[in-house]
């Protein structure tokens, strides 16, 4: 039986979570100006890891939008777009990043 892409979906945001060391639902939630940057920094990366990952299995940038919305994570289209973007470029320049997202596919 194949994966559907929600199941892939989720269980990209569960490796990504693991190997952040946050809570899968923190990569859903608007982080406060109280918490640390370094927090701050670690959930944006891993929000545009799950990105990137699911965009390289050719899921459109519309229902990964969706997925993120569905998880409680208000955002535009263009933020998914610009997150995937991002992605890509920090895998040209952080090896760890680009070995997660290795290990992780």
């Amino acid at each position: 039986m194949t994966e559907t892409k929600r199941e892939i979906f989720n269980q990209y945001a569960k490796q990504v979570s693991e190997a952040y060391g946050v809570f899968e639902d923190t990569i859903f939630t608007d982080i406060t100006e109280h918490e640390s940057n370094d927090l701050k920094a670690d959930v944006t990366d891993a929000r545009h890891m799950v990105m990137h990952l699911c965009k390289q299995r050719s899921m459109t940038t519309q229902f990964i939008h969706s997925m993120f919305i569905e998880r409680g994570f208000k955002l535009d289209y263009t933020s998914v777009m610009y997150g995937i973007k991002s992605a890509k470029k920090k895998m040209g320049k952080d090896i760890d990043f680009a070995s997660a997202v290795e290990e992780i596919a």
